[in-house]
């Protein structure tokens, strides 16, 4: 079951201007990927460089502390699901116009979708409406679909 407090505030924070957005990692010099940002509001890990990447190229890990040595570069780790109350990094996925469903790793990567954008289909799943990138009236992601 969800935690609505925590979810909340990941979808605050996206909205908050905070975090500058990156892809394919949860990390990098540039900023966070949408679930990075899940990552940074759980605290209970940290950030930690990759080896061997630096300047323009910096990216890092997320390491959970949580004893299982697994260093995290594009996913959450579990206990970062837990806290929101997911069981799986693509629990939530939406529905494109050919059918196809996307998770929001792939929203924040593939489809370019805005921090705003990703808020706004969190905070249609944590109230339980049907996820459909078609929906004209949420006004979303036409670069995708049109």
């Amino acid at each position: 079951m969800l935690s609505v407090t925590n979810v909340r505030k990941w979808i605050e924070a996206l909205r908050s201007g905070k975090y500058t957005q990156t892809r394919e990692r949860l990390k990098d010099d540039v900023g966070y990927c949408c679930w990075g940002v899940a990552c940074e509001l759980w605290g209970g890990g940290e950030y930690r460089p990759i080896g061997g990447c630096s300047g323009s190229d910096q990216r890092f890990v997320f390491d959970s502390c949580q004893g299982d040595d697994t260093d995290y570069e594009g996913v959450p780790p579990d206990i970062v699901l837990t806290w929101l109350g997911m069981e799986a990094v693509n629990e939530l996925t939406v529905a494109g116009r050919r059918g196809i469903h996307y998770g929001l790793i792939d929203c924040n990567d593939d489809l370019g979708l805005t921090f705003n954008q990703i808020a706004d289909l969190i905070e249609a799943y944590m109230n339980g409406w049907d996820l459909n990138l078609e929906d004209p009236d949420r006004e979303l992601y036409q670069q995708e679909f049109e």
